[in-house]
């Protein structure tokens, strides 16, 4: 049993995560549990049609919320086929609303996944990641940017991606077979000169998973959390 909800494509308005009145250590992610009991993704956008890239037309048609995985209730599930999985700049993803950033302060991503193969080839690949966003040109500042208002500025880099088993580094963030927790920080201790310039230019972040690579089969994900923490 699942909920599709992603099948009509529907385009969930995104709404500004309010930070000013979330202490140190709050998750600062709408729902990123996946359990809203009238819209399970909310908060997540899912749907890419409004981008005008062609290779994500069809991406809301994988993404859903299973009811429950084992234990856990409410994961959200991207499915991926390997004509999916290694297109050029494919995959299957979804992206947090943005969430406005404070100069200066730092953030924890930590959240759980594994991967579940639809035969014995291991399943879906993915990326877990932080990016930076800023206003995009002729956009007038406003109280409910949607992605599709903003322009990436700033993406980490291999050695900045939340990592998944113990594994430390590379592009991917691994995907094991059984729940594991994985977490990284934003932005880098180590940013070079030419990051910290464009770190400056951010003004919302947003945190970014991508089912990508591997074998036919489902990247499940769950209880994903942004929260500052200097």
């Amino acid at each position: 049993m699942k909920w599709r909800i992603g099948r009509k494509c529907g385009w969930l308005l995104a709404a500004l995560v309010c930070a000013a009145g979330a202490g140190a250590g709050d998750n600062l992610l709408v729902n990123g549990s996946f359990d809203d009991p009238d819209q399970p993704l909310k908060g997540w956008k899912y749907d890419y049609a409004d981008t005008g890239n062609r290779l994500y037309a069809g991406n809301c048609n994988y993404v859903s919320v299973l009811p429950a995985d084992g234990a856990r209730r409410g994961v959200l599930r991207l499915h991926g086929t390997r004509d999916v999985l290694w297109a050029t700049g494919q995959g299957v993803k979804v992206d947090s609303w943005p969430v406005p950033f404070e100069p200066g302060a730092t953030y924890k991503l930590t959240a759980y996944a594994r991967s579940s193969a639809d035969s014995r080839e291991p399943g879906p690949n993915c990326r877990m990641y932080i990016e930076g966003y800023r206003w995009r040109p002729g956009v007038k500042p406003h109280d409910a940017p949607r992605l599709s208002d903003l322009r990436k500025v700033y993406k980490q880099g291999p050695g900045n991606i939340l990592y998944f088993g113990g594994r430390d580094s590379g592009a991917f963030s691994g995907a094991p077979r059984s729940w594991q927790k994985g977490e990284c920080t934003f932005p880098s201790k180590d940013r070079s000169e030419l990051a910290e310039r464009h770190l400056q230019r951010v003004k919302f972040l947003v945190v970014h998973i991508v089912a990508i690579d591997g074998w036919d089969g489902d990247l499940l994900v769950d209880d994903v959390q942004l929260r500052r923490i200097e």
